[in-house]
């Protein structure tokens, strides 16, 4: 499941997330042959259905009320 970020995140803020994934118990920092990595713990597998539907609910609502919103957000930003 691993996919490319674009544009990429900085080293910095990359590990400065994986450190809060892993404080929260989401991900554990494994050791391998390969080098070191970073790996979903069971809590982490347990979170990731509830995320992926999360994202999927999240594009359907954008693709019905997106354009609504950023002419909400525009309309805003030119009362101020």
């Amino acid at each position: 499941m691993l996919h490319t970020i674009s544009p990429a995140p900085s080293s910095k803020s990359l590990n400065e997330a994986l450190r809060r994934l892993q404080e929260h118990g989401l991900v554990g920092h494994v050791a391998s042959t390969e080098g070191s990595r970073y790996a979903l713990t069971e809590a982490g597998e347990e979170l990731l259905p509830v995320l992926m539907s999360f994202m999927a609910d999240l594009g359907q609502w954008l693709d019905t009320y997106g354009d609504e919103t950023n002419q909400s957000s525009a309309y805003n930003r030119n009362r101020a």
